[in-house]
């Protein structure tokens, strides 16, 4: 009885993983069947890209040209605008210091009266405005490269 028992064990996990790497291959080579194109399982994210080609057009360029114009779907650049997430959050920050809620449920805002009071929130809102500027220009001389 062990035997018979072990044997229909192996038979049954033999015929279960063929028909999965069957299926397995069916999936890389088609995708789910759900119209899904093969590009976001193909898609790779390189870091440090140099400064020339940190276009879409001069990165699309470099890829074709080192792997074939067939093999290259697209090409993406993103512009590091990460120093503008701290500048966001100390602008929310003085903007929670003077924010007031009310009982009720309803936000609302103090008048802001000291001088020093306004000289902070100028500040933050100046260095802001920098921060963007600054990403914005980044963004304009990755386009023009």
């Amino acid at each position: 009885f062990t035997y018979a028992f072990t044997a229909a064990a192996i038979y049954l996990a033999t015929r279960e993983a063929r028909h999965y790497l069957r299926l397995r291959r069916e999936y890389l080579r088609r995708g789910d069947g759900a119209g899904e194109s093969p590009q976001p399982r193909c898609s790779v994210l390189v870091e440090r890209v140099p400064p020339r080609l940190r276009s879409d057009a001069a990165l699309h360029q470099y890829f074709a040209a080192l792997f074939g114009h067939r093999d290259v779907h697209s090409a993406v650049s993103f512009v590091d605008c990460a120093h503008l997430e701290k500048l966001l959050d100390a602008r929310d920050a003085a903007a929670d210091a003077y924010a007031w809620r009310s009982e009720e449920g309803g936000y609302g805002y103090a008048t802001i009266t000291s001088d020093e009071g306004l000289s902070d929130l100028a500040a933050i809102l100046s260095e802001k405005e920098q921060a963007v500027q600054k990403c914005q220009e980044s963004i304009r001389e990755a386009k023009e490269a």
